[in-house]
């Protein structure tokens, strides 16, 4: 049964948990709904608009917020059901969103992509978008729809779930899918008006958007108030469709722009393409380039100092929205194009804002990481540590050295950082690591690790240490810390290779290479799952009968942690330790000259005795 229709067939409270909409029990939903004082139910706080004026913000209680989420969830599915059912009647006919705002896929880029390289672009609000979504709108819509048609009882309490003082507030998590449930209305007769007159039309929550590239502006729509003013008027037809939809224009922002001068549609220039305004862009510039330099850097509308992670909101959307991601939606054609870069490990040339991007991604996980940084040659190996870690600390085997983070490679990070998985690649990061973290603010208090099997793949990563460790490199003969290691041949716990970079191999045991799955029981690597065996050189799933280190990871190492021994992963986990302490040393400035052979030699003294006791 769909969700849509197992919503449908609810009849009473008792239903919407007993058949799984929300989960939990009908006295925990009575609880929220009836025994929480409402003036309990929100915290209620302003946050100024970019355009001036105060934004009330109605925060939900962490109760209450999560039945929202599920409330959320459940209407998500409905509308995707909704949509799909549309698509198969007319399959023929390619339906196109019409509102951008709060849904998968669609962000303010898409939006704005429908009115690019136009002759007229008019644009206008919606008065009081969320307050005017009350709680008989709100419970009559789920009623009266003919996609929902629930039962009276459910639409009051999905209604009571949603409201507060009597409309949508902002700050609820399930406030943008009712609004876009009950405008879709409005959306379907202002895009049937638009075609009448040969315009463009798109929503983004309140902001609506008409675009049309005739030699005039359709003055059935709207007109100008003067030919001297600049000022354009909405006429009846068009109001009328806004008002019998329930809503209300708000006269004041509404703006025609012109092919002429800078067009723009929710913040995005759309004169040729879409592309960020330039003096976002000079902001994000000068951000951090004070970071860079100062470590810290203000905001440039409320002068308050800003955080590493609002930045990076910033620099995230630029890279999103000049490198056209809101055109390619395609998942599985992106993850093409990045197994494409993987096999050419080519350093690529990066365009000026990227560049940008990549020097803070630098900055912020391995120059001011808030605690040491774990970096993998793939994801996997980050599922096999993350669980070793949770059950091995739980039986009090291993005393993890406090908190740990991992490096996360995604197709953007890795495409903006030049990284990819596999240790080939990680020559090349560690290669360019000093150049790419050469800043005049740099904090550096914590290691970055990077852990490798020790294997034949590790390489070129040795023989490039070995070339630092080579007399002749002149700034070697600068540094004040030598690596006093000889040779890497991976027989060490670790090595440390420059500034707060370290390598740790996976131990040798007996003497022979290793890599990670190693570490697990051989009864484990031979479990079957849907009748294919574990090949740890398939890349491709499910390829001649057999399964690889992603399904291996995630459908039988992490939902049977509990009962995998993970003993020999002390081994590991011992290595980072000590590359961890060796560190603290080394930043509390303590020059011993055998300090790193000492720490070395106590390490694979842990490491000997972590062996013995396995064995």
């Amino acid at each position: 049964m769909s969700d849509l229709e197992n919503l449908k067939n609810c009849r009473t409270a008792d239903d919407l948990v007993s058949k799984d909409i929300f989960g939990g029990s009908l006295k925990g939903l009575t609880y929220i709904l009836y025994k929480i004082p409402n003036e309990t139910k929100y915290t209620i706080f302003n946050i100024p608009k970019k355009s001036g004026g105060i934004r009330q913000i109605k925060a939900p209680a962490p109760e209450l917020k999560l039945l929202q989420r599920k409330l959320t969830n459940i209407l998500k599915k409905c509308e995707e059901e909704i949509f799909s059912k549309k698509q198969h009647i007319n399959p023929r006919k390619k339906l196109k969103s019409l509102s951008h705002g709060f849904k998968e896929k669609h962000s303010i880029g898409t939006n704005a992509n429908c009115h690019k390289n136009k002759r007229y672009v008019l644009n206008f609000d919606l008065e009081n978008y969320f307050q005017s979504f009350n709680f008989g709108r709100i419970r009559g819509f789920f009623i009266k729809n003919n996609d929902f048609l629930l039962n009276t009882t459910i639409a009051t309490i999905l209604a009571q779930i949603a409201c507060h003082d009597n409309e949508l507030p902002q700050g609820s998590p399930c406030s943008p899918v009712i609004s876009n449930l009950i405008t879709h209305v409005l959306d379907v007769r202002l895009a049937q008006l638009a075609r009448k007159y040969k315009c463009t039309y798109s929503r983004y929550a309140d902001d609506i958007t008409l675009s049309t590239n005739q030699k005039n502006f359709p003055k059935e729509l709207a007109i100008t108030v003067s030919n001297e003013s600049c000022e354009w008027k909405i006429l009846s037809e068009l109001e009328e469709v806004i008002t019998a939809s329930g809503f209300m224009i708000k006269h004041s922002k509404t703006r025609m722009q012109y092919q002429e001068s800078r067009q723009t549609v929710t913040g995005l220039v759309v004169n040729e393409g879409v592309n960020i305004r330039t003096e976002y862009y000079r902001y994000a510039r000068a951000m951090c380039h004070s970071l860079f330099t100062k470590g810290e850097f203000f905001l440039p509308e409320s002068k308050m100092k800003g955080t590493i992670n609002q930045l990076e909101g910033i620099l995230s959307h630029i890279h999103y929205i000049k490198r056209g991601e809101f055109t390619n939606l395609n998942t599985e054609e992106a993850k093409k194009n990045s197994k494409k870069d993987k096999s050419e490990h080519k350093r690529e040339r990066l365009s000026s804002s990227d560049e940008l991007y990549s020097k803070f991604l630098f900055y912020k996980y391995f120059v001011a990481a808030e605690a040491p940084l774990i970096m993998c040659e793939g994801k996997t190996d980050i599922i096999y540590l993350k669980c070793a870690i949770k059950q091995l600390s739980k039986g009090k085997v291993y005393n993890p050295p406090g908190k740990v983070n991992f490096f996360r490679h995604t197709i953007r990070v890795n495409k903006v950082m030049r990284l990819h998985e596999g240790s080939s690649s990680l020559k090349n990061f560690i290669e360019f690591y000093e150049k790419e973290t050469n800043f005049r603010y740099k904090p550096q208090q914590h290691p970055v690790i990077i852990l490798i099997d020790n294997d034949s793949g590790a390489a070129p990563i040795y023989s490039y240490l070995n070339q630092l460790n080579s007399p002749s490199k002149s700034y070697r003969k600068k540094d004040k810390q030598q690596n006093v290691t000889s040779s890497v041949s991976g027989d060490m716990p670790f090595y440390w290779v420059k500034e707060n970079l370290y390598i740790v191999p996976t131990p040798k045991l007996g003497g022979r290479d290793s890599k990670i799955e190693d570490f697990f029981d051989a009864e484990l690597l031979q479990i079957q799952l849907d009748g294919k065996k574990f090949n740890l050189n398939n890349t491709q799933s499910g390829d001649n009968g057999e399964h690889g280190k992603h399904i291996f990871a995630t459908r039988i190492v992490q939902p049977n942690q509990a009962t995998i021994n993970f003993n020999k992963f002390q081994l590991i986990l011992s290595n980072i330790t000590a590359a961890i302490e060796d560190y603290k040393i080394r930043i509390n400035n303590i020059k011993t000259s055998n300090l790193t052979e000492v720490l070395e030699t106590n390490a694979s003294l842990i490491s000997n005795k972590v062996l013995e006791k396995i064995s």
